[in-house]
């Protein structure tokens, strides 16, 4: 017989589709972090690593909690890691 387990997830409704007046062309990785999450401090992202039209190659992150988005440090061009 299964074992009955809590789960928690996740759903988007929307995907990022532009960073500021950048466009997204394609999402490279997707993946989510739980930290701390027994901490009032605590916090549920669900980071993108996506590829704009210039190229350039970005990191950014949605706040589960508040549903605000965050960019992080950019990357080489995407042809670079071909």
């Amino acid at each position: 017989m299964p074992r009955r387990e809590c789960a928690s997830l996740f759903l988007h409704t929307e995907w990022p589709e532009r960073i500021n007046t950048k466009k997204i062309i394609e999402v490279i990785d997707h993946w989510h972090v739980v930290e701390s999450w027994w901490n009032p401090e605590r916090y549920f992202r669900s980071y993108f690593q996506v590829v704009l039209e210039t190229g350039r190659i970005m990191t950014l992150f949605q706040d589960m909690e508040t549903n605000e988005w965050f960019t992080q440090t950019t990357s080489k061009n995407f042809s670079q890691y071909k």
